[in-house]
């Protein structure tokens, strides 16, 4: 079990309609850090662990030069680590944009031209062509020699927190950018 600084715990009670979503988050791995938050068949990740695993892989983004506002692609596949990459993308107030490793890489290319995105991390950086000036990580590797990261989010309910992108059925997918109180 990894110890999550209790100092991050809100004063308050949280609105969740105002809030980021990576604060929800660290309340509960404030409030109760060995209380499971994702269970598999291979392992249970308490929220404090949880915790700590968004703060390095925030700080991984931090060290790659992520600022507010820019875009982060995610083509990985399901599971703890994948679901931590979304609540340190958004903690760092960037935008989290999931892709289907499923799709073909002509597909992804085109959200990955739309997206616009400042960083692509994947389960394996090199197993995807057509991702333009992005910067490649994997995900294994994000967290890897950086300290953590935990500030004061600065994006709030009203920012933008991810970009889900349409089938693209009737053309080009579209993205479209929720906010934090969307969601």
């Amino acid at each position: 079990m990894t110890t999550f600084p209790a100092t991050l715990a809100p004063a308050a009670p949280l609105d969740p309609m105002s809030c980021n979503l990576a604060e929800l988050l660290l309340a509960q791995a404030a409030r109760r850090p060995e209380a499971p938050a994702i269970v598999t068949d291979a392992e249970t990740l308490s929220y404090g662990d949880l915790a700590a695993l968004v703060a390095r892989l925030a700080g991984g983004l931090a060290a790659r030069g992520l600022v507010p506002g820019d875009r982060v692609i995610s083509i990985a596949k399901k599971s703890p680590e994948a679901i931590a990459l979304f609540f340190a993308t958004v903690l760092s107030g960037a935008i989290y944009v999931p892709v289907n490793p499923a799709l073909t890489d002509r597909e992804i290319g085109v959200i990955a031209e739309e997206a616009q995105a400042r960083l692509v991390v994947l389960d394996d950086p090199d197993a995807r062509p057509g991702l333009g000036d992005a910067v490649r990580v994997a995900l294994a590797a994000l967290a890897q020699g950086v300290a953590a990261a935990l500030d004061a989010p600065t994006a709030r309910g009203e920012d933008p927190a991810v970009m889900l992108f349409t089938s693209g059925t009737t053309g080009r997918p579209k993205g479209s950018v929720q906010t934090h109180r969307n969601l």
